[in-house]
């Protein structure tokens, strides 16, 4: 498919007038002529809609005014200023390439013209072009120019200008690499003989329960539609699951990122993991004592459900903090 999208103007009425001066016997204008027409003054005015994005470009293709960020997801209005009689022929094309439909990213002024003198202010003619891939966006102005043949007129497009402009691309989560301390215990337990001998065996623990420090993988995925994150500066809210890093098939995390800009991130929500706990039929507890000679401790593993507060950076700027560690 090709990335050239021509949106033209009122070319209908450029053929009318054309054919009509033709059937006339009237020489049309040449270009140039209407290039240095000055009975107009290309500057930007109020008669052009506000809100962005927009580009308003003069007649040789000097860009006048460039308002707003320009995303993918976005359309560019294009107004060029000039007379009437070279607007009526103009054609406005993205060159630049096709945004690809349907892609998931997961985790860009105004200047014045002229003040010198002149009679008025030019007409300004508009145009919408959708559909720029992230990256560089890339407009071609031209101007369907009529020639005379042996046959009849025929039209020549000639190109004005290629005004370029950023185009920023637009994200819908967050891959992120975190580390959380869980409520979840899991302890380990172990069997102490006892000092007088008898038989005896104690259950102990051989590693205390408490918290623990966890490293996880997190995608938090951005509530409502995708976003701009060079120019979104408000505090988020997102959902957010991951996975712990060492144990990926006992262990889930769920719960919501709190974020203010998109690099580092507070997540706390649950913990879902398989943990070790004594079997609850003997009705045995740490501290008991077992009267057996090859004792073994009656210890099973379930799932249980806790809380985790943590920490996360994205991919994105982890690769450019450890970029940085290693130099």
């Amino acid at each position: 498919m090709s990335n050239r999208q021509v949106v033209s103007g009122p070319l209908a009425l450029a053929v009318a007038a054309v054919a009509a001066g033709a059937a006339g016997g009237q020489t049309p204008p040449t270009l140039l002529s209407v290039l240095e027409d000055t009975s107009c003054v290309d500057s930007a005015t109020d008669s052009i809609p506000s809100g962005g994005p927009y580009m308003v470009v003069s007649r040789l293709g000097s860009v006048l005014a460039f308002a707003g960020t320009m995303t993918e997801r976005d359309s560019l209005r294009v107004y060029v200023l000039g007379p009437e009689s070279l607007l009526r022929r103009l054609t406005v094309a993205r060159t630049s390439g096709t945004r690809e439909q349907g892609t998931v990213n997961v985790l860009g002024q105004t200047a014045v013209a002229s003040s010198r003198s002149r009679p008025a202010v030019c007409r300004s003619a508009g145009w919408t072009l959708r559909h720029f891939a992230p990256g560089t966006g890339q407009i071609e102005i031209s101007a369907l120019w009529p020639n005379r043949k042996d046959d009849g007129i025929g039209y020549t497009a000639q190109s004005l200008a290629k005004p370029a402009f950023p185009v920023t691309r637009l994200y819908r989560g967050a891959l992120l690499l975190g580390v959380v301390g869980t409520a979840l215990r899991d302890p380990e337990y172990g069997l102490r003989v006892s000092p007088s001998d008898t038989g005896y065996k104690t259950i102990v623990y051989t590693a205390r329960p408490g918290g623990r420090l966890l490293y996880a993988l997190f995608y938090t995925h951005f509530w409502g539609s995708q976003r701009d994150i060079e120019t979104d500066h408000c505090v988020r809210f997102d959902p957010a699951v991951g996975l712990v890093l060492n144990d990926v098939l006992n262990n889930a995390l769920a719960g919501l990122a709190v974020h203010y800009g998109y690099s580092f991130y507070l997540i706390g929500g649950a913990h879902v993991g398989k943990v070790h706990g004594l079997d609850e039929r003997p009705g045995l507890d740490v501290g008991d004592q077992i009267r057996t000679v090859a004792a073994a401790i009656p210890v099973d593993t379930r799932f249980r459900v806790s809380w985790f507060l943590g920490g996360g950076i994205d991919l994105r700027a982890a690769s450019r903090l450890f970029g940085l560690l290693s130099k």
